[in-house]
């Protein structure tokens, strides 16, 4: 099995994000490629002989019965903007990082209208936010509200689309049930 490319690099980020919003991913069907064997870095280099994936597509059944799918890909021939997300629910679609801008929200039954709504987001340096509460977290600040369990759980999503996509089948994720512990 191959491992390491987009899938770990990129699709990790996706797959916390759905868990985090959805709950945990249950079963997962996946196809992965390496579309592009060679590569030139933005230094120049030229990168030859790439067996790393480099396109993936998964589906997942997540544990309420909810079915996602998640494109993952490096291919972009005009870069990417690290990655978008798209979520369509019976009573609201949501879409990050879109042709829409930074956030765009279509939920009427929550706004009270049925335009689109397109908040207005502070313009910050990629990462700055994060950077910002993760500091607040060290500090004390704030609670911390992911752990490694969370990454646990994230990396059986991972594992499982490389055996999906390279066996062809659904493969189960196994749940990963969070200790009760206190950090303090």
């Amino acid at each position: 099995m191959v491992s390491g490319g987009v899938v770990y690099s990129l699709g990790s980020h996706g797959t916390d994000v759905v868990q985090h919003l959805v709950g945990p991913i249950e079963e997962v069907s996946a196809h992965t490629a390496c579309m592009m064997q060679e590569r030139t870095l933005p230094s120049g280099i030229v990168v030859k002989n790439i067996e790393l994936e480099d396109v993936a597509f998964a589906t997942y059944r997540m544990k309420k019965g909810i079915l996602v799918d998640h494109e993952i890909t490096a291919c972009e021939q005009q870069g990417t903007d690290r990655f978008l997300v798209e979520i369509y629910g019976e009573k609201a679609t949501m879409l990050l990082r879109g042709a829409r801008g930074p956030l765009a929200l279509y939920a009427p039954e929550i706004t009270g209208t049925t335009d689109w709504q397109l908040p207005e987001l502070p313009d910050r340096p990629f990462g700055a936010r994060h950077h910002a509460e993760w500091l607040e977290i060290v500090r004390g600040v704030k609670p911390d509200e992911a752990s490694g369990w969370d990454s646990l759980a994230g990396m059986h999503v991972i594992q499982a689309i490389y055996e999906a996509a390279e066996s062809g089948g659904r493969v189960s994720v196994p749940y990963v049930e969070k200790a009760d512990y206190d950090r303090n």
